[in-house]
C-alpha cells in the first residue's frame, strides 16, 4: 500500500514538473468562452465589447499573415471599480511554437498579461487573444467587469 502511494505521489510530482502552469495564466477551473473575431470587409480594426464574469476567460480567435502589424488594446468600462491589472490579455499563436523560440506567446507579451500591445506577427496562422483576471491579481473581482477589446491588423 505504501509503495503504491509513493508511486502515485512521485508520478504527480513528475507531471507537475513537466507541465507547470504560469502564475498569470487564466484561473484554473474557470469557464472559457470562445469567439471568432471578425473584421468587416475592407476594415483593419475590429472592436468587441463584453462582460467578463468572475472565474471566466474570453478567447478571441483570428487568422493573420506573417509580417502583418498588429495592435491590441483593452479598455475597462468607465463605470467599473476595476484597477489596472484586474483584467488583462495575452496573445498567442495557435499550434506549434513560434520559430526560433520555445513559446507560443508573441514577443512583448508579458507572462503576467497586457492592456496594450503592438508588434509584427511572426507566422501565418491562427492567433488567440485571451482576456482574463490573472491568478496573480491581489484583487480577484467578485462581480462582472465590462471591457472593450480593440484589435487592428494591417
Amino acid at each position: 500500500m505504501r509503495s503504491t502511494v509513493r508511486i502515485l505521489v512521485g508520478r504527480a510530482l513528475v507531471i507537475g514538473l513537466l507541465f507547470p502552469t504560469s502564475l498569470a495564466s487564466p484561473r484554473v477551473g474557470s469557464a472559457t468562452l470562445v469567439r471568432q473575431l471578425k473584421f468587416k470587409h475592407g476594415q483593419t480594426t475590429a472592436s468587441v465589447g463584453a462582460v467578463l464574469k468572475p472565474e471566466t476567460n474570453h478567447v478571441y480567435r483570428l487568422r493573420a499573415k506573417a509580417g502583418q502589424e498588429a495592435h491590441v488594446h483593452l479598455l475597462l468600462s468607465g463605470k467599473e471599480k476595476a484597477r489596472t491589472g484586474d483584467v488583462l490579455f495575452t496573445v498567442q499563436h495557435v499550434g506549434s511554437y513560434i520559430p526560433g523560440t520555445d513559446t507560443q506567446f508573441l514577443e512583448g507579451i508579458y507572462s503576467t498579461g497586457n492592456i496594450d500591445w503592438s508588434g509584427k506577427l511572426p507566422v501565418t496562422g491562427q492567433y488567440e487573444i485571451w482576456v482574463f483576471n490573472p491568478a496573480v491579481s491581489d484583487h480577484f473581482f467578485k462581480h462582472p467587469l465590462g471591457y472593450r477589446l480593440e484589435v487592428t491588423i494591417k
